[in-house]
């Protein structure tokens, strides 16, 4: 999941988003955890593997928050925090949350 790129539109530039670091920040994350292609992915807790279709990805509120702040720092925001931005975000209509 390292690899490839992601394409960004300059009219995003336009966004409530980009007037917000924070949300700026949580929304190229998403798109960066974003599958490309279909996949299986096996979830701790459940049997069977769950499908996840292009454009999606499985996180938990600890996960995204680690995904964002790789390096541990007492300036980092909480998970608390950075899952608000993701509920920011599905307000905003930029992504939805199942």
């Amino acid at each position: 999941m390292k690899r490839g790129y992601v394409k960004l539109w300059r009219k995003s530039m336009d966004s409530a988003v980009w007037a917000n670091a924070n949300l700026w920040r949580a929304w190229t994350c998403c798109l960066m955890l974003a599958n490309h292609k279909a996949q299986w992915v096996k979830v701790d807790g459940l049997m069977e593997p769950v499908l996840v279709e292009p454009g999606q990805f499985i996180t938990g509120r600890f996960a995204f928050h680690k995904a964002m702040y790789p390096r541990k720092s007492k300036s980092n925001p909480s998970p608390i925090t950075t899952w608000r931005w993701l509920k920011n975000l599905e307000n905003l209509g930029n992504l939805n949350i199942k």
